[in-house]
Order: C-alpha cells, then sequence, then structure tokens
C-alpha cells in the first residue's frame, strides 16, 4: 500500500504521526494542523486513548518535537485540545501543558482561538444538580492554540481567497 497520495493542495500521509514525521526532510512544511488524540478513553482501532497523564505528555513530546523539526522558519502550527478534562479528582487542563512543552522546544506562541462545540453545549451538570457542594464545570468550548517557528510574517505573501467581514470574524479568536 501506498503510505501517501497527492491532492491538488499537498501530500497526505497515512501512518503513525512520529513514524512518518521521521521521514521527511527537515524545514520542509508550511503549516500543520493538528488535533491529537485527547487521552480520553476514546476507542481507536491502533492507539490507546487511556494512558497515564505521564506517558501521555511523553507521547505528545515525541510529536512536537518532529512538528518543531519540520517546519519551516516562518512556519505556523495550530494545534487543537480540550481546555479541561477529567474527573472532580482527576482534572487536568492538556492545552496549557501543550503549550507550556512547545514553548520550552522553542515554538513561539501567537495567539489562541477558542472553539465551540456544539456537540457539547447541552451538557449539564448531572450529580451536582442545583448544589453548590460540588458542581461539575461544563466547557463546551475547546482551544486551538496558534503557534510559529521563528518569524509570524510569512517569507512569501499569498493571495487572499476571503472576503473582508469573514477576515474580521475569523481575527475574533471565536470559532
Amino acid at each position: 500500500m501506498n503510505p501517501y497520495f497527492e491532492t491538488e493542495l499537498g501530500r497526505l500521509y497515512n501512518g503513525d504521526c512520529v513514524e512518518v514525521m521521521s521521514e521527511l526532510p527537515d524545514k520542509s512544511i508550511d503549516l500543520v494542523v493538528t488535533s491529537p488524540p485527547y487521552n480520553c478513553g476514546i476507542e481507536y482501532d491502533a492507539y490507546n486513548d487511556n494512558l497515564e497523564w505521564g506517558d501521555y505528555y511523553v507521547w505528545c513530546e515525541k510529536w512536537l518535537k518532529g512538528i518543531y523539526r519540520l517546519l519551516k522558519d516562518d512556519g505556523r502550527f495550530c494545534l487543537n485540545h480540550y481546555l479541561s478534562l477529567g474527573q472532580s479528582n482527576n482534572r487536568h487542563a492538556p492545552l496549557m501543558k501543550l503549550n507550556e512543552m512547545a514553548l520550552q522546544m522553542g515554538f513561539k506562541h501567537h495567539g489562541l482561538a477558542i472553539w465551540t462545540d456544539i456537540t457539547l453545549t447541552k451538557r449539564t451538570a448531572w450529580g451536582s444538580w442545583l448544589s453548590a457542594s460540588a458542581p461539575y464545570i461544563n466547557s463546551p468550548y475547546e482551544g486551538i492554540l496558534i503557534l510559529y517557528k521563528e518569524r509570524w510574517k510569512r517569507d512569501k505573501s499569498g493571495e487572499s481567497t476571503i472576503d473582508k467581514d469573514r477576515f474580521m470574524k475569523l481575527c475574533t479568536g471565536i470559532w
């Protein structure tokens, strides 16, 4: 089986991200957009999405380093993850931890967009309904870290494909 296929926009790879990235040349990528497994127990065919948090972040460090190596100096990186998740006595803020890890590797922080996940907006705080004793904080939002490698301003300007209103809406950071 061919590990990739070509599209009009570029090449798409099918495989373990850490393995595939190790075969690509340094500074060869303009943009990475990813939403990695969230470590919340989703059943995938070939990935354990219920790791100990320390093990999960060790795995995250591997692909973060791969992305950093592959990005061009004016490359950008968008990382989507939960803001907060877990049970009441074991909650985590993975996006904050991943931002900290990325900054330690050399990424620079440009911004944070908030994505409203409409599939989560109707959840309620069952188990603490109308009780202040131990309310569950439900967040129907995810964060998208917008990072870059060396320079935010692109070396080459492209041609805009969106109108003024859409551009203004997307720059608000609420998606």
